[in-house]
């Protein structure tokens, strides 16, 4: 990612979570307890991104999650980027809406942490109900 950062330096740039081995905790909310909170819940990890709207993205290691929605399970304004998908990246910007013109940027760690990035902790994604 470094790679292309350097390369592109104008460009956004966007990640598959599941091909890259990434699962990405994405919390849409400044609340810091909040991101606290998720950091007690998944375990802690050297990258943390934040988004142009202030929220923050949580780094781990792909360990065969999918994606979630944790509104509708848990209540919280969080989601699980795992396979299946997506992510925006530092340093690109926001082209558009509320927060155009503001950057994805990196708040703790570098991009070498990639290669050493601990997976969420075990149990961490509840079971959805089966009905």
């Amino acid at each position: 990612m470094r790679q292309l950062v350097l390369r592109f330096p104008e460009a956004n740039i966007g990640i598959l979570t599941g091909p890259s081995r990434l699962c990405v905790v994405d919390v849409d909310s400044t609340d810091e307890r909040l991101v606290a909170e998720m950091l007690r819940r998944f375990g802690i990890t050297p990258l943390m991104i934040e988004t142009p709207s202030g929220g923050k993205h949580l780094y781990f290691r792909l360990s065969g999650e999918y994606c979630r929605n944790l509104r509708k399970s848990d209540g919280l304004p969080v989601d699980i980027k795992a396979t299946g998908g997506f992510l925006v990246v530092p340093d690109s910007i926001r082209l558009c809406g509320e927060h155009a013109g503001k950057p994805y940027r990196i708040v703790k760690g570098a991009w070498d942490e990639v290669a050493r990035l601990p997976p969420i902790k075990p149990g961490s994604l509840r079971q959805p109900a089966r009905v």
